[in-house]
């Protein structure tokens, strides 16, 4: 009875001191709240004077600089000046004139959350692509060489694109490439797209060093050719299909790609059907299925008449689709609709519904 009283006790004091902690935390941020927005209020107000009365001939002192590393102040700083930019006033100009010290700063500041925001804030005020600044594009790549935060990693890598300079983007890739920390091949080739230089030089430039990507990177990039609807290196890239160390991922967006010329690549998409339909590594061939709809041409008929018995539902799906767009004759439906495989008449019957 006294250890049960006592393992009674335990736990009472126990849940006791999670809501004392629990009460003192919402205390803590009560307050932090309370102060922490009237400061960096007056703060934006102190940094909003200084730009509106001096400009861009302002010079930013040391004494600010070491200030500015903290949070708040940066925070502060930052709302300041791209208020006075969306006012009309020159917030590149103030840049540019303060660029040794904006630098300076960026090394000093250590922790990675507040540098991923710096890299934020310049992608923000140089949205135009105005800036020109070697030194804060050799900060951006420090940045994307030190970095362990994938924050981190994306927001220098935007900064970067914004000074739409494709050599430094293209080293930028190179950096983050050598690194081989993952990066999601969608995110890269979402900005990779939006970039608002030079891309045919961009590409070309990427292409050059394509052997040395890191797959996600050269996923991104095959992605942003097709989008682009650069076929420029159509001929290169077709080889990759048959390399036996080509990924899954990169067959196929390699696959999606040459579909922009269809007609030219009918004979490797019909390969690529042939030696996939039924492999363990099937979805090249469900990519390459689609990519024959364009073709309408009677030499791919009798592979994908094949491939309608696949053991794999996603490629029977895309075959009986590119098949059906083909437009059948009637002896040619029966002679699946009444076969003997009744999952590729199940497929056919399908699309022909469609």
């Amino acid at each position: 009875m006294k250890v049960m009283e006592s393992h009674l006790l335990y736990f009472m004091l126990v849940y006791l001191a999670v809501i004392g902690i629990s009460l003192l935390g919402h205390g803590a941020l009560y307050i932090f709240r309370r102060t922490y927005l009237p400061r960096r209020r007056r703060k934006r107000d102190r940094w909003s004077r200084i730009l509106h009365e001096r400009g861009i001939g302002y010079q930013i002192t040391k004494w600010q600089i070491r200030r500015l590393r903290r949070d708040i102040d940066l925070a502060a700083f930052s709302d300041a000046l791209l208020d006075f930019q969306e006012e009309g006033g020159d917030a590149e100009g103030f840049i540019r004139r303060n660029e040794a010290f904006l630098v300076r700063l960026g090394f000093l500041i250590r922790r990675e959350e507040v540098r991923a925001y710096y890299a934020y804030v310049l992608t923000k005020i140089n949205a135009a692509g105005k800036l020109e600044s070697e030194p804060l594009k050799s900060l951006m790549k420090e940045y994307l060489s030190e970095g362990h935060s994938m924050y981190l990693r994306e927001n220098a890598l935007k900064a970067v694109y914004s000074f739409r300079d494709p050599i430094a983007v293209a080293g930028a890739w190179g950096i983050l490439s050598k690194r081989n920390r993952y990066h999601d091949s969608k995110l890269l080739g979402n900005d990779l797209v939006e970039y608002s230089g030079d891309m045919e030089r961009l590409l070309s430039l990427l292409m050059n060093h394509y052997e040395e990507l890191e797959e996600n990177f050269k996923v991104a990039l095959i992605n942003t050719l097709r989008l682009c609807k650069n076929t420029s290196y159509n001929s290169q890239l077709e080889k990759v299909l048959y390399q036996e160390n080509a990924s899954t991922d990169l067959k196929c967006c390699i696959i999606r790609l040459l579909g922009l010329q269809t007609v030219d690549y009918t004979s490797t998409f019909v390969d690529i059907l042939t030696t996939h339909m039924n492999n363990l590594e099937w979805e090249p061939a469900a990519v390459a299925a689609l990519a024959l709809k364009d073709a309408r041409v009677e030499a791919g008929k009798p592979i994908l008449f094949k491939a309608l018995t696949s053991r794999y539902w996603y490629v029977r799906k895309n075959v009986a689709m590119t098949l059906a767009s083909y437009g059948l004759s009637e002896e040619e439906q029966q002679s699946v609709l009444k076969g003997d495989d009744p999952y590729a008449a199940d497929a056919l019957r399908w699309a022909l519904s469609r």
